[in-house]
């Protein structure tokens, strides 16, 4: 089904307001519905409209069509943020009630705080938010976000504004529900954050807190030791004694660790294959510290790994040909 002009998709969004969203998604399947600048498809669980790049005609004729309408029953939403102004992510988002996912992040993305309190007011449903790149977001912002109780998966990286009690207010609303969340370089989280995470987000599976250099060891020890389903960690960066997170406790659950660019040293490496029993993919590049002995020594202890990158590590062709020895389907990836 192929549309060739906007006017001819107004009624596919008077469809989206009028059917419920299965009996939508079951008339659509198979169909592929495109027309410049907005793409609406379906799969087997949501609806998604995505907006691409708007003319100013496409705008108005698009305006016009949700000015008419009392919702839109979307569940998945991406505003390309590098090119749409507030004002007509705010339109949108106003339509959205039923939203279970947005996704704004973005290097371009500057806001005012009355978009996060758009989406605390009209999207209380949602599951997942991106608002990565934000770099606005300040206390203020986050606080109106306190109200998506349901969130699942957040992505607040690059977020230079964020406060730790920002994020502890947030965590203390939102956090029970939290699966995924991603902090990748904001320069102002602190071990009191992390606290909070052990506290609140016992359901956590993946967590990366990569470049936050203001956390400690011990910060990190308690989230692992507090989050029993926690199966992928991201401490890439960091400028803390790694190796002192694995004296303690064995974590069985974690399945993917990135070490990326930290002070692991071999003694470190040997306590780490020793309590992840059951990991699978680490990252190690630019963890120069650890020679290949005690890297052979390290990888006959996991016998579970599938994954293995040791760029900028200092190994040789011959030496990785030893590590694949103990592991025919280990996938190592290193410097040529």
């Amino acid at each position: 089904m192929q549309i060739n002009s906007l006017n001819e998709l107004l009624p596919i969004l008077h469809h989206l307001e009028k059917l419920e969203t299965k009996s939508f998604v079951d008339n659509l399947i198979n169909f592929n519905i495109k027309t410049r600048g907005i793409c609406v498809h379906s799969c087997e669980k949501y609806i998604c409209l995505k907006l691409d790049q708007f003319s100013e005609q496409d705008w108005k004729i698009f305006s016009l069509a949700l000015s008419n309408l009392d919702s839109l029953q979307l569940r998945v939403l991406k505003l390309n943020v590098s090119f749409m102004s507030e004002e007509k992510m705010i339109q949108i988002l106003k339509k959205c009630q039923f939203l279970e996912s947005l996704d704004m992040g973005g290097k371009q993305f500057n806001h005012s705080n009355n978009l996060l309190k758009i989406i605390g007011s009209y999207c209380k449903n949602l599951e997942y938010l991106n608002l990565s790149h934000s770099k606005n977001l300040n206390e203020e912002g986050i606080a109106y976000l306190k109200s998506c109780l349901k969130l699942r998966e957040l992505n607040l990286s690059f977020c230079p504004l964020v406060s730790p009690q920002a994020l502890n207010d947030l965590l203390a609303n939102c956090g029970r529900s939290l699966e995924t969340l991603i902090l990748f370089q904001n320069s102002q989280l602190t071990s009191d954050v992390m606290r909070e995470i052990s506290l609140y987000s016992k359901e956590l599976r993946y967590l990366n807190v990569g470049g936050c250099r203001k956390i400690s060891s011990s910060s990190i020890q308690k989230v692992l030791e507090s989050c029993p389903h926690l199966h992928s960690i991201f401490l890439e960066l960091l400028l803390i004694e790694i190796d002192q997170i694995f004296l303690k406790e064995v974590y069985p659950n974690l399945e993917n660790l990135s070490l990326k660019n930290t002070n692991l040293t071999s003694e470190g490496f040997l306590l780490l294959a020793k309590k992840l029993p059951n990991l699978k993919r680490l990252d190690l590049e630019g963890c120069g510290l650890i020679p290949i002995q005690r890297l052979v020594e390290g990888v006959k202890d996991l016998s579970k790994l599938t994954m293995l990158n040791l760029k900028s590590c200092a190994v040789s062709e011959k030496d990785v040909q030893v590590l694949r020895a103990f592991s025919q389907n280990l996938i190592i990836l290193y410097d040529y």
